[in-house]
């Protein structure tokens, strides 16, 4: 691994003599503070009752200092690689590299942190070691260490897909303030993880994985290396195919149909055990949080309007060139989206008795669904011809969504807020019958079909230019 050039880039750069020493030094300096503060406090026989009970806080302090070096200083320096290597002007050189997308994601990754690695393994070293000075158990000791693991695969691969994401030609400046929030909150953040180990609870502590009990660390840990995975999978895709979306159609509904399986696995044993209003809020609370990925899966799939013509030009009939966009299109894909997750929420709804909610909701957020998919469709297929029309539209999507509520407010009208998406969460049980939710349902099909016309109508224009790059073919 270490001869890949990306690595033996940065390691000639972090590990010069003066950098070195320095950093060395500010380390070597916080951790005789911290052993002299601890031990000084030891020495007046208040605050600790045994020696164990000193390792056990020097413990804690040491999970803070890693957690700090692994998941906030390492995230900031792979957030910031991009950025930077436009800003030396060295980024196309990168991108040239005769490497595959694994290596040069792992030469990032790591390379980016040879040194906070470094500093990482002495602190964990030491962490281990005080930990069984200050009898932790092992069972805890190994939960603590995967999660650090788990965290510091998913902060490090989402932090530097956000910057693979994001072009900004200028040097991330934020590494100071997070340092010193992170100083502050130091404190605070060793006083509940004090708290939590002396009284046992984060090792005692168990979650449903369906019907297998699991301790709450080693679950969270899985879920997190999940998202690990998934947000690697999109660093390879992004230094593989740069102008591609982040989520190829294949992947979208991979994710969420993993995100289904996930959620409902945690929500499999009490669905079954638990009755009437309990029931009643877990099908709320389920069908609500299983929605939460759905524009953002969109959004991070986006195909734009030359993709439209690019696919077309597969297709051999004319007559078939208006279905071929539609099923390759941004809407096709939101729309089988919904189904993945409407379908999963009414299992979910027969389950706990709540289908008569669910048909009423789910009819009426598929209207509100299908107007935000038109206006993600309209600026896909829109922007050749308008490079502003982005404001114009999310000014748009954000009346839809703020100012039925903001009227509500107004005149204290409650059901004025039956006509946003994001109304119907607070008002619903005061206006769940079938006639308050008629008027809602109405405008948002008002609303809907000029904006699927427009979408036609360019749809109707990507044809007859595809038709005439054949003719001239």
């Amino acid at each position: 691994m270490f001869s890949n050039p990306i690595i033996q880039r940065y390691r000639f750069s972090q590990f010069r003599p003066q950098q070195l020493w320095t950093f060395g030094t500010l380390y070597s300096c916080s951790l005789l503070l911290i052993f002299f503060i601890n031990t000084s406090i030891y020495s007046v026989g208040e605050v600790f009752d045994s020696t164990q009970d000193l390792y056990k806080s020097l413990f804690i302090q040491f999970s803070i200092l890693q957690a700090i070096l692994l998941w906030l200083l390492m995230p900031i320096n792979c957030s910031n690689v991009v950025p930077r290597e436009i800003a030396d002007k060295s980024f196309d050189f990168f991108r040239l590299l005769p490497l595959s997308a694994g290596k040069k994601a792992i030469g990032i990754l790591v390379g980016r942190n040879l040194f906070n690695i470094l500093i990482a393994a002495i602190n964990l070293a030491i962490w281990l070691v005080l930990g069984m000075m200050g009898d932790i158990s092992t069972k805890l000791l190994l939960q603590w260490l995967l999660l650090f693991i788990a965290g510091t695969l998913l902060l490090n691969s989402a932090s530097l897909l956000f910057s693979v994401l994001s072009y900004k030609n200028r040097k991330s400046t934020s590494i100071p303030i997070l340092v010193v929030a992170a100083l502050f909150a130091f404190g605070p953040i060793c006083g509940t993880i004090v708290g939590a180990v002396e009284n046992g609870e984060v090792i005692s502590f168990s979650a449903d994985f369906f019907n297998i009990q699991v301790p709450i660390l080693y679950l969270v840990s899985a879920y997190v290396l999940i998202g690990a995975g998934w947000a690697f999978s999109g660093i390879l895709r992004r230094f593989t195919l740069e102008y591609e979306p982040l989520f190829s159609r294949k992947g979208a509904l991979g994710f969420m149909v993993c995100y289904l399986f996930l959620v409902y696995a945690l929500y499999h044993k009490f669905l079954f055990t638990i009755e009437n209003q309990g029931a009643e809020f877990l099908f709320y609370s389920f069908y609500f949080v299983t929605s939460i990925p759905l524009l953002v899966i969109c959004l991070l799939s986006i195909r734009t309007f030359d993709k439209y013509i690019e696919i077309t030009r597969l297709s051999s009939k004319k007559g078939s060139v208006l279905w071929e966009i539609f099923l390759n299109s941004n809407l096709c894909l939101g729309i089988l989206l919904f189904l993945l997750w409407g379908m999963t929420a009414g299992m979910v709804s027969a389950v706990t008795g709540s289908l008569p909610d669910y048909f009423k909701l789910t009819l009426l957020f598929l209207t509100a669904w299908l107007i935000l998919l038109s206006l993600l469709e309209i600026y896909s297929i829109y922007l050749p011809n308008n490079e502003k029309i982005g404001y114009l539209l999310v000014f748009i999507a954000g009346l839809y969504l703020i100012l039925p509520m903001v009227l509500s407010g107004l005149f204290e009208n409650d059901y004025l807020a039956m006509f946003s998406p994001l109304g119907i969460i607070y008002s619903y049980k005061m206006y769940h019958t079938v006639d308050a939710l008629l008027p809602p349902l109405i405008v948002n099909i008002a609303i809907f079909i000029p904006l699927l016309l427009m979408i036609g109508v360019r749809y109707s224009k990507i044809g007859k230019l595809r038709s005439r790059i054949d003719a001239d073919a």
